[in-house]
């Protein structure tokens, strides 16, 4: 099953959606019927290896993770704010942040 927004409605999505500042990561939210995750990261970011990595850890954590309950459904664009590699444990509190913003204050804000 593929989980990526499509290409053709990324920037109208991200247009449409609400944004949560984590320590690292910000975080762009929309309400969606499945779970879909996009990345915008910068060739600054590092090498293609170091954002394939990044990618990776958070498409795991989003994905496989028991931490995002299946009743929030919600579609997720993911950007760096530094541009410094991050390790999986700081990815991983960013969503727990998020994930907590989200119980609190509901996807539509």
């Amino acid at each position: 099953m593929n989980f990526s927004i499509p290409k053709s409605s990324f920037f109208s999505t991200l247009s449409k959606s609400n944004s949560y500042f984590a320590k690292d990561l910000q975080f762009f939210y929309f309400p969606q019927s499945n779970k879909k995750i996009g990345f915008i990261v910068s060739k600054k970011y590092g090498s293609s290896s170091s954002r394939f990595l990044f990618k990776r850890r958070c498409r795991f954590i989003y994905l496989n993770n028991s931490m995002f309950p299946k009743k929030i459904s919600i579609g997720l664009i993911i950007k760096p704010k530094k541009n410094i590699q991050i390790s999986y444990d700081s990815i991983y509190l960013n969503f727990l942040s998020f994930l907590n913003y989200i119980k609190n204050n509901g996807t539509k804000t």
